[in-house]
Protein backbone atom coordinates (compact mmCIF):
# COMPACT_ATOMS: atom_id res chain seq x y z
CA UNK A 1 0.00 0.00 0.00
CA UNK A 2 2.93 2.37 0.69
CA UNK A 3 4.95 1.78 -2.39
CA UNK A 4 1.66 2.27 -4.06
CA UNK A 5 1.18 6.12 -2.30
CA UNK A 6 5.09 6.72 -3.56
CA UNK A 7 4.33 5.94 -7.00
CA UNK A 8 1.31 8.20 -7.65
CA UNK A 9 2.95 11.00 -5.82
CA UNK A 10 5.75 10.15 -8.07
CA UNK A 11 3.99 10.13 -11.42
CA UNK A 12 2.50 13.31 -9.85
CA UNK A 13 5.04 15.22 -9.44
CA UNK A 14 6.69 14.04 -12.75
CA UNK A 15 3.29 14.93 -14.22
CA UNK A 16 3.44 18.71 -12.46
CA UNK A 17 7.23 19.03 -13.78
CA UNK A 18 6.01 18.30 -17.49
CA UNK A 19 3.40 20.69 -17.16
CA UNK A 20 5.26 23.24 -15.86
CA UNK A 21 8.32 22.57 -18.11
CA UNK A 22 6.04 23.25 -21.07
CA UNK A 23 4.45 26.57 -19.76
CA UNK A 24 7.71 27.93 -19.25
CA UNK A 25 8.56 27.45 -23.17
CA UNK A 26 5.24 29.60 -23.82
CA UNK A 27 5.86 32.55 -25.47
CA UNK A 28 5.96 35.96 -23.89
CA UNK A 29 2.90 37.22 -22.95
CA UNK A 30 0.95 34.18 -24.44
CA UNK A 31 -1.69 32.40 -21.55
CA UNK A 32 -3.99 29.91 -22.71
CA UNK A 33 -7.99 30.68 -22.84
CA UNK A 34 -9.87 29.64 -20.03
CA UNK A 35 -12.11 28.24 -22.34
CA UNK A 36 -9.95 25.51 -23.77
CA UNK A 37 -7.24 23.63 -21.95
CA UNK A 38 -4.36 22.90 -23.41
CA UNK A 39 -3.31 19.21 -24.84
CA UNK A 40 -0.92 18.18 -21.74
CA UNK A 41 2.87 18.23 -22.97
CA UNK A 42 2.13 20.79 -25.65
CA UNK A 43 3.50 24.72 -25.35
CA UNK A 44 2.07 28.42 -26.75
CA UNK A 45 4.62 29.08 -29.94
CA UNK A 46 2.44 32.23 -30.82
CA UNK A 47 -0.16 34.18 -30.13
CA UNK A 48 -2.48 37.14 -31.37
CA UNK A 49 -5.04 39.10 -28.69
CA UNK A 50 -6.93 41.63 -30.24
CA UNK A 51 -10.15 43.63 -28.49
CA UNK A 52 -12.11 43.37 -31.92
CA UNK A 53 -11.67 41.34 -34.90
CA UNK A 54 -12.74 39.13 -37.46
CA UNK A 55 -12.46 35.88 -38.70
CA UNK A 56 -13.94 33.61 -41.08
CA UNK A 57 -15.03 29.99 -39.39
CA UNK A 58 -15.45 26.95 -41.21
CA UNK A 59 -19.09 25.90 -41.52
CA UNK A 60 -20.97 22.93 -42.90
CA UNK A 61 -24.43 23.40 -44.50
CA UNK A 62 -26.40 20.84 -46.56
CA UNK A 63 -22.94 18.80 -45.94
CA UNK A 64 -21.25 21.45 -48.11
CA UNK A 65 -18.03 23.59 -46.67
CA UNK A 66 -18.89 27.23 -45.96
CA UNK A 67 -17.18 30.23 -44.11
CA UNK A 68 -18.98 32.37 -41.59
CA UNK A 69 -17.29 35.40 -40.41
CA UNK A 70 -17.67 36.24 -36.69
CA UNK A 71 -16.55 39.67 -35.24
CA UNK A 72 -16.01 40.61 -31.74
CA UNK A 73 -13.26 39.86 -29.15
CA UNK A 74 -10.64 37.93 -30.89
CA UNK A 75 -7.72 35.66 -29.45
CA UNK A 76 -5.59 32.84 -31.36
CA UNK A 77 -3.55 30.17 -29.68
CA UNK A 78 -0.70 27.74 -31.46
CA UNK A 79 0.58 25.54 -29.66
CA UNK A 80 3.57 22.75 -30.46
CA UNK A 81 2.57 19.12 -28.82
CA UNK A 82 4.86 16.47 -28.28
CA UNK A 83 5.17 14.73 -31.22
CA UNK A 84 7.61 12.04 -29.66
CA UNK A 85 4.62 11.31 -27.11
CA UNK A 86 1.29 12.61 -28.88
CA UNK A 87 -0.23 11.30 -32.53
CA UNK A 88 -2.31 14.13 -34.39
CA UNK A 89 -5.44 11.38 -33.53
CA UNK A 90 -4.83 12.09 -30.06
CA UNK A 91 -4.63 15.81 -29.56
CA UNK A 92 -7.90 15.32 -32.18
CA UNK A 93 -9.78 13.34 -29.87
CA UNK A 94 -8.52 14.99 -27.20
CA UNK A 95 -9.68 18.69 -27.66
CA UNK A 96 -12.59 17.29 -29.79
CA UNK A 97 -13.89 15.50 -26.03
CA UNK A 98 -12.92 18.17 -24.08
CA UNK A 99 -15.34 20.84 -26.57
CA UNK A 100 -18.22 18.05 -26.18
CA UNK A 101 -17.78 17.70 -22.55
CA UNK A 102 -18.21 21.45 -22.25
CA UNK A 103 -21.41 21.82 -24.34
CA UNK A 104 -20.05 23.31 -27.85
CA UNK A 105 -22.19 22.77 -30.55
CA UNK A 106 -20.23 21.14 -33.47
CA UNK A 107 -20.60 23.51 -36.99
CA UNK A 108 -18.14 21.66 -38.76
CA UNK A 109 -15.86 18.92 -38.30
CA UNK A 110 -13.48 17.09 -41.04
CA UNK A 111 -12.80 13.99 -38.39
CA UNK A 112 -8.79 12.77 -38.66
CA UNK A 113 -8.11 15.73 -40.84
CA UNK A 114 -8.08 17.33 -37.24
CA UNK A 115 -10.10 20.90 -38.47
CA UNK A 116 -13.14 21.82 -36.22
CA UNK A 117 -15.50 24.64 -35.74
CA UNK A 118 -17.66 24.59 -32.66
CA UNK A 119 -19.88 27.81 -30.73
CA UNK A 120 -22.09 28.28 -27.65
CA UNK A 121 -23.77 31.16 -27.49
CA UNK A 122 -21.71 33.88 -28.58
CA UNK A 123 -18.40 32.08 -28.29
CA UNK A 124 -16.86 30.75 -31.56
CA UNK A 125 -13.92 28.20 -31.85
CA UNK A 126 -12.08 26.64 -34.11
CA UNK A 127 -9.36 24.12 -33.84
CA UNK A 128 -7.01 22.93 -36.66
CA UNK A 129 -4.70 20.29 -36.31
CA UNK A 130 -1.32 19.79 -37.78
CA UNK A 131 0.29 16.41 -38.75
CA UNK A 132 3.47 18.52 -38.21
CA UNK A 133 3.04 19.06 -34.56
CA UNK A 134 1.53 21.93 -33.90
CA UNK A 135 -2.22 23.54 -33.50
CA UNK A 136 -3.89 26.47 -33.61
CA UNK A 137 -6.75 27.33 -31.93
CA UNK A 138 -8.77 30.76 -32.80
CA UNK A 139 -11.35 31.97 -30.36
CA UNK A 140 -14.10 34.84 -31.11
CA UNK A 141 -16.31 36.17 -29.07
CA UNK A 142 -19.16 37.71 -31.07
CA UNK A 143 -20.10 41.53 -30.17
Amino acid sequence: MRVNRILLLCLAFTFAAELSNAQSKDEPACKDSPLVGRFPGSFISACSDKAFDGYDFTIAVNKQEKTKRIEGKYLQLTYSWPRDTASKSQVVRNLNNTLKAAGYTFDYDSGEFGDFTVHKGKTWIMEEVSGGGWYRETIVVEK
